[in-house]
């Protein structure tokens, strides 16, 4: 996720959130069994078929955030 921050500075140089959370789905598509966390295993297959990650992210942890 840290390449996918750099990349997105480096190419844009700014963060842009919705372009960032797609860099981040491609990435986890690309090889998903990298050390990624189970929220990851289900949030980022989503935002690769463009479901919001916005609402996706508010869903996770019943809507109390994670701890990590």
């Amino acid at each position: 996720m840290a390449i996918s921050i750099v990349s997105t500075l480096a190419a844009h140089g700014e963060i842009d959130q919705d372009r960032l959370a797609h860099t981040f789905a491609e990435r986890f598509m690309a090889n998903p069994h990298r050390g990624y966390g189970l929220a990851m295993h289900i949030l980022l297959p989503s935002v690769h078929e463009g479901a919001s990650w916005q609402k996706l992210a508010q869903s996770l942890f019943g809507g109390k955030g994670s701890f990590g």
